[in-house]
């Protein structure tokens, strides 16, 4: 695996950082790019944090973990587990989001690791986030 099992992405956005930390935190556009799930957290530290969406009406957490950094507009980090691994801690991994204002353009860093062994969560994660990018530039570089 790359980068010892650890996911690193850099994207350059055409879009102040105050609206991409919005689209970053916001579960209404968080839902518009990522895979239909809201967030839900009140993103200070030590709070839960849960990408949910909505199936035959009923809410399903698809991810879950915990905020441990939160430094408004420049850096968003929490664990990352499914609920069925929330027993499984060598299942989690840490997703980190550090944004750098570069007049009125913002550079975000995603980086998501460690998997240790398992390519097949790393793989399926590296692609899902080239997803998650590419939905979150059509968003914030639309208006």
């Amino acid at each position: 695996m790359e980068n010892n099992g650890t996911v690193i992405k850099n994207i350059e956005l055409n879009a102040p950082t105050s609206k991409v930390w919005e689209a970053l935190t916001k579960p209404e556009l968080i839902k518009k790019y990522f895979f239909d799930c809201e967030s839900i957290s009140t993103y200070e530290v030590g709070a839960p944090i849960d990408f949910v969406m909505q199936k035959d009406g009923q809410k399903i957490v698809c991810v879950t973990g915990v905020i441990t950094l939160c430094m408004a507009e420049k850096m968003l980090a929490y664990t990352c587990f499914t609920p069925e691994t929330e027993a499984l801690k060598d299942k989690h991994t840490l997703v980190t989001m550090a944004l750098i204002d570069e007049q009125n353009k913002t550079r975000l860093t995603i980086t998501q690791g460690s998997f240790k062994e398992d390519k097949a969560r790393y793989v399926q994660s590296n692609q899902g986030w080239n997803f998650v990018l590419e939905g979150l530039r059509k968003l914030v570089e639309v208006s």
